[in-house]
């Protein structure tokens, strides 16, 4: 029987070793402030977002279960730029929830808008979302804590919030 040489296998396991450094774990990024998101933008909004976080509740107006997840963008405070997740039920509990698709299907759907100096009327409108969003928390009074990743044809979102009730 012929030994192996150790030199090249101790050489292999050594470089097979240095490819995984534990030591080098991502840093987790830092919670949310209550009412607060933070996004990327890659196509119509392009960029870095950042801003307010809310839902509202507007199943008395509506007569039917209905809450908005508004992320309100900050980048350009003469602009009145949001992502908005629309649920057609009472909230979104944790776990991960599909966007798109009819409201019996799938009961969230999202659109963002762009509003140019207050206009009442949306400049930019991008309909027609697919993708997910992933509630790591929902809470009684309303606030709901998770990431979402979604696009349309001219628009990709991809981020994180922790929105809290509006009181309006």
């Amino acid at each position: 029987m012929r030994a192996l040489p150790l030199l090249p296998v101790a050489a292999l396991f050594a470089a097979l070793a240095a490819c995984d450094d534990s030591t080098t774990a991502p840093t987790p990024a830092a919670p949310l402030a209550a009412g607060r998101f933070e996004a990327t933008f890659d196509g119509g909004l392009g960029g870095a977002g950042t801003g307010t976080a809310y839902t509202y509740n507007l199943s008395w107006s509506a007569g039917v279960p209905l809450i908005w997840l508004e992320l309100r963008d900050e980048r350009v405070p003469e602009r009145n730029t949001l992502m908005r997740f629309i649920i057609h039920g009472a909230g979104l509990p944790p776990g991960r929830h599909e966007v798109g698709g009819t409201a019996a299907e799938n009961p969230l759907d999202a659109v963002a808008l762009e509003f140019r100096a207050g206009a009442t009327v949306a400049d930019v409108q991008f309909v027609g979302f697919t993708g997910t969003v992933n509630v790591e928390e929902a809470t009684a009074a309303g606030g709901v804590r998770g990431t979402f990743d979604v696009r349309t044809g001219a628009l990709h979102a991809k981020g994180r919030f922790n929105a809290v009730a509006a009181y309006y």
